[in-house]
């Protein structure tokens, strides 16, 4: 229709008309395109939905979710992620401000630095860990461990360091290295759900952000005390 609009054919943007239902009726052109008159065959290629396949139980299967060791352990790996997450994105503006000495306007534009850095640590290593999966050199498992814990680790090392520090400036690359190098453990912990259950990831992914979000209540109110 588009292609005959913009050739100028006047009678292109009349409407096709549509079953009581709302869906578009078979056509003469639909049946030669497919090469076939059956209605109920050109329903499955012009439309997924009637396809004539077998129901598929989609229902979320909560007993094997519940019962799954991996995806608590996945539920605790984003619990404690969220939690530094939470803290750090609180108080760092309060970190620059009252421990660093910064006014507040360049508290403000400083402390976005290490978040722009996990930003962009995060695309590549979601990049990272694909490239690594599809090369086959160690499994899915191997990669999802060591991603989470490399990032973990190494966000938690950087961070005590910059309580050890004596200059702003090594205090903000510090505090930079830790948040985004924490970014790292995304190839390890949100990359992970559609592995446990491919087909139910969605419901896995709301009872741990449910339970991870709880950090952003709790962390703040710990470091504030």
């Amino acid at each position: 229709i588009m292609q005959a609009i913009a050739a100028g054919d006047p009678n292109a943007a009349r409407a096709r008309p549509v079953n009581d239902d709302g869906t578009a009726p078979l056509m003469a052109a639909d049946k030669g395109k497919h090469g076939n008159d059956d209605e109920a065959e050109l329903l499955g290629v012009i439309d997924p939905l009637h396809a004539g396949a077998d129901p598929v139980d989609d229902s979320v299967p909560w007993p094997s979710i519940l019962r799954s060791r991996a995806a608590w352990a996945l539920v605790m790996a984003h619990t404690v992620y969220n939690t530094g997450f939470y803290a750090l994105l609180t108080f760092t503006p309060s970190f620059f401000n009252d421990v660093l000495d910064y006014d507040v306007k360049h508290a403000g534009v400083t402390s976005v630095i290490p978040y722009m850095a996990q930003t962009i640590v995060s695309w590549l290593t979601g990049y990272a860990a694909d490239r690594v999966r599809k090369s086959g050199i160690v499994s899915t498992t191997v990669v999802r461990k060591s991603f989470a814990t490399f990032g973990l680790l190494m966000g938690a090392g950087f961070l005590v360091a910059t309580g050890y520090v004596r200059t702003n400036t090594a205090a903000v690359v510090m505090l930079t290295l830790a948040v985004s190098l924490a970014g790292v453990a995304q190839g390890g912990i949100h990359s992970n759900f559609p592995d446990l259950f491919p087909n139910h990831a969605g419901p896995l992914m709301g009872i741990s952000n449910t339970l991870a979000t709880v950090p952003g209540i709790v962390a703040p109110s710990l470091v504030g005390y």
